[in-house]
């Protein structure tokens, strides 16, 4: 039973992270495969799906993390699932944030291009916000890495 369980879990966390990991890097299949008639394709959408995506894959990243103590039991490990947990939390104030920026300065650079139409999918654009996501997922892993391995993480006190 126990190797069952084990393959169950590990298979769920396998599909949560594909889905973290699509729509963090090509949200528009998501919208060709599940299509909406309330939410349409547009850029606004795709951005706001790469949010999701960043919060989906730190979810994955703290669960996974939180599995590992069981068999490796280190130090950095469990600092460094603390720190994901304040990661994730942040990125629920952040990432709205961080979207509404980029999209701010890159409406304003696809008007000055002429490119208004509100369907449209621009590859520059789609791998640009592809690569800045992916960048920001990864300097959070970094930086909470780096922070456990130098011991600064909150420490739970036994109750």
């Amino acid at each position: 039973m126990d190797g069952t369980l084990a393959v169950l879990i590990v298979t769920v966390l396998l599909l949560f992270s594909g889905v973290g990991l699509i729509l963090l890097i090509h949200p528009a299949l998501r919208f060709r495969v599940f299509p909406n008639p309330l939410m349409r394709d547009t850029p606004w959408n795709r951005l706001q799906m790469r949010t999701v995506g960043l919060i989906v894959c730190l979810f994955m990243l703290l669960v996974s993390s939180g599995l590992l103590p069981g068999v490796w039991k280190t130090e950095v490990l469990e600092g460094f699932h603390n720190n994901m947990l304040i990661a994730l939390w942040s990125s629920f104030f952040a990432a709205p944030i961080i979207s509404w920026i980029l999209w701010r300065f890159s409406v304003d650079f696809l008007v000055r291009r002429g490119l208004i139409d509100p369907t449209m999918e621009d590859p520059a654009w789609e791998r640009g916000m592809a690569l800045t996501f992916c960048s920001l997922l990864s300097l959070i892993v970094l930086i909470a890495l780096f922070l456990a391995a130098r011991g600064y993480y909150p420490v739970h006190s036994p109750r």
